[in-house]
């Protein structure tokens, strides 16, 4: 597998696991330490449980708003 084909398997899996929803999913696709920085700028999270954290809350944020429309 190249690089490229390698860099668009890790966004595919990365896209494919944020449709899921899956806070638990989508905190195993980083290292125990990575940091992940909001782009909403907030301080960066750090560590798996952070970013599985801040996943969970913005997918239920997101779930509510819809049940609102």
């Amino acid at each position: 597998m190249t690089l490229r084909e390698r860099i668009r398997a890790v966004v595919d899996r990365h896209v494919a696991t944020v449709g899921t929803a899956d806070a638990d999913a989508f905190a195993a696709l980083y290292a125990p330490d990575a940091a992940f920085e909001d782009p909403a700028g907030s301080a960066p999270y750090v560590g798996r449980e952070a970013i599985r954290a801040q996943f969970a809350s913005v997918i239920g944020e997101s779930v509510r708003q819809r049940r609102a429309v």
